[in-house]
């Protein structure tokens, strides 16, 4: 089904959601399993590879002293409770939140390339 709406101020006409010819690109398909030489690239974008990225920091800090984040496996750690420690906790459990996030978006941006 078409849209034929106008976008406000611009002129252009709105695109039906999913369109498949955009103005500056043509979408030839999509959910696409791309693979890389480790594997599904898309691996290395879902939550269960944020849960390792966490742990994997957590595991290093164990070894040279205190986990800020406590006993509790990172796999049993919700949004909800990441984010909160992001951003009310206390100093270095934020910064061990941030680090995960900081390593995650970078293996994102790989898998968006």
């Amino acid at each position: 089904m078409a849209l034929n709406a106008r976008k406000r101020g611009s002129g252009a006409p709105l695109l039906p959601h999913g369109a498949a010819h955009l103005p500056e690109l043509d979408l030839d398909s999509y959910s696409l399993e791309l693979e890389d030489e480790d594997g599904p690239a898309g691996d290395k974008a879902n939550k269960a590879a944020f849960t390792e990225i966490l742990e994997g920091l957590r595991e290093t800090l164990r070894e040279v002293g205190e986990d800020p984040l406590g006993s509790k496996p990172s796999r049993e750690i919700s949004r909800k409770k990441l984010d909160v420690l992001l951003t009310q906790g206390e100093a270095a459990q934020a910064a061990v939140v941030q680090s995960a996030i900081e390593h995650f978006a970078q293996q994102l941006m790989q898998v968006i390339r």
